[in-house]
């Protein structure tokens, strides 16, 4: 994949000179320099993408797709362990905890406890997408 991004930004090299196109460093492709976000990979290409307060949004969601979509290193699996793992365990002792210590829930008791078991399956669902894209992908020796 590194020498195909080479290739293409050595190809597209002349192209940026001579038309002032910005080039990505993602996938080579060239794009007009006003652009934020490259238009072929999306990869955030200007300072606005990163300063803007709406394209800062776009420029996080493609980091956290490219870190959940392909092969991570083992820094970023550890990483998100680290950040999500602890939810795993924690979560349902406090789920545990308000249902013996409230009787009577109400909607509100019902709400908080149904966002709570949403957000143990979504921690859930994104360690077990990265651990196996981990394990599924081989590794350079």
């Amino acid at each position: 994949m590194a020498n195909k991004r080479t290739t293409l930004a050595k190809k597209n090299k002349n192209l940026h000179l001579r038309n002032r196109d910005l080039v990505c460093p993602n996938c080579g492709e060239p794009n007009s320099p006003d652009t934020d976000f490259c238009e072929s990979c999306g990869v955030p290409l200007g300072n606005m993408a990163a300063t803007d307060p709406v394209k800062s949004i776009r420029s996080a969601a493609w980091a956290y797709r490219r870190i959940f979509s392909g092969p991570p290193s083992s820094l970023i699996l550890v990483g998100v362990w680290v950040m999500l793992g602890p939810w795993l365990p924690v979560v349902p002792l406090i789920m545990a905890y308000q249902i013996a210590n409230d009787a009577s829930l109400g909607i509100g008791g019902l709400l908080e406890l149904s966002l709570e078991f949403l957000w143990l399956v979504l921690c859930g669902l994104l360690l077990y997408r990265i651990t196996t894209n981990y394990w599924s992908h081989p590794r350079k020796t």
